[in-house]
């Protein structure tokens, strides 16, 4: 019901193509073909028809629009080269991707020939490979479309770790480990030399990342250089569960602490600009986020927020109910004489959009917060806290 045809597609074709190339069809056995459709069609139909009922359009616009036309063509404007999601990929994957590789040999022993032996890897194998594939091949890319391989490849590559763990295979694992350590070494290195690329121009308005970057340097490169020491003492004193305990305590921390500090580079959260306005706010008051949706500002604000020049995929539901829509989801022509009618409005708008909102237009206002990545605005004189 969340992701259309495609929650259906993939995992189908993936079942599908194993069962083909390893003549898996026993595994198929006992088979309900007409039950599970049944089954399929009571749950998924009756939402479908009652949409589809309420709202003329609905079945074009699911299955063509946000179905074939997303796949086929660029109408979505989310077109990226073949490759896109590779880097991701590999991304995705540190620090486990140094033993990808001999994961894979470890898993798909044998090759082609042996493939009956090593049906299970290669339904994994089968999994990765085709949806990577499939959503390269789309005209319309967003980084979580891949989000589905990650299981698949944690089996793999786990099951590998698992036979270094229990030093069946602890000699295949010096590349990985060598490997991992000169990242991490470079990582670190990398993160030290921050401050040779940076100036006064980029840290202006980051104050709170100009107190904490010191502190983050060293806690995040500090991690990466312990944990590539106490992998290569494991490897050297062949000693597999202390070289992949480093890997994975280390990174596992520096992903914390990360995920911790790096709240000082958050630029797409309205949370702190919310907090600031959400005191201020009266029954009455108009609030409009300005040539971007910010999708989380509604929540921190308890309240709905209207939307100026920024429609993208809320472009049908606005279409199919205008009588609800009209005074929320504005062109910028519309809004200036909204923005000066009576009554207390603010506006949430991106920094760098600002000037071409506001100062470049005349449009009477005061500035109420900057954030670093959003300015409030009123459109009168500042209320008093």
């Amino acid at each position: 019901l969340s992701k259309g045809l495609i929650g259906i597609a993939i995992p189908g074709a993936v079942i599908f193509l194993w069962v083909l190339l390893l003549n898996q069809w026993r595994t198929l056995w006992p088979f309900y073909p007409v039950l599970g459709t049944v089954l399929l069609l009571a749950i998924a139909a009756p939402w479908h028809v009652l949409a589809a009922r309420a709202n003329a359009d609905f079945l074009n616009f699911y299955f063509i629009h946000e179905h074939w036309l997303r796949f086929t063509t660029r109408i979505h404007g989310r077109y990226q080269s073949w490759w896109f999601f590779l880097p991701f990929l590999l991304g995705g994957l540190v620090p486990w991707v140094f033993f990808t590789r001999q994961a894979l040999r470890d898993a798909l022993g044998g090759g082609w020939k042996a493939r009956q032996e090593n049906s299970a890897a290669w339904f994994f194998l089968i999994w990765v490979v085709f949806i990577v594939v499939f959503f390269s091949k789309s005209q319309s890319k967003l980084i979580p479309y891949i989000l589905p391989v990650f299981p698949a490849i944690a089996v793999l590559i786990g099951r590998h770790l698992a036979g270094i763990w229990q030093g069946r295979c602890a000699a295949q694992s010096r590349p990985a480990t060598w490997a991992f350590a000169a990242f991490a070494a470079l990582l670190a290195a990398a993160i030290l030399s921050v401050p040779l690329f940076l100036n006064d121009k980029h840290l202006a308005d980051q104050t709170e990342l100009v107190e904490r970057l010191p502190v983050l340097q060293v806690t995040l490169g500090g991690l990466l250089l312990l944990g590539a020491a106490a992998a290569v003492v494991g490897l050297r004193r062949n000693q597999p569960r202390i070289m992949l305990g480093a890997v994975a305590i280390s990174f596992a921390a520096f992903l914390l602490v990360l995920n911790v500090g790096g709240a000082s580079f958050e630029k797409t959260s309205t949370k702190k600009i919310a907090l600031i306005l959400k005191p201020m706010l009266n029954a009455t008051d108009r609030v409009y986020c300005v040539g971007y949706y910010a999708q989380d500002l509604p929540v921190y604000l308890d309240r709905m927020v209207s939307l100026i020049d920024n429609r993208g995929e809320l472009d049908f539901g606005i279409k199919a109910e205008p009588a609800l829509t009209a005074s929320r989801f504005l062109t910028g022509a519309e809004f200036p004489r909204q923005w000066t009618q009576a009554g207390v409005a603010y506006a949430v708008v991106r920094k760098n959009y600002y000037g071409n909102w506001f100062a470049n237009q005349a449009l009477p206002h005061t500035v109420v917060a900057d954030t670093g990545g959003f300015v409030l605005v009123v459109n009168h004189s500042t209320p008093a806290p």
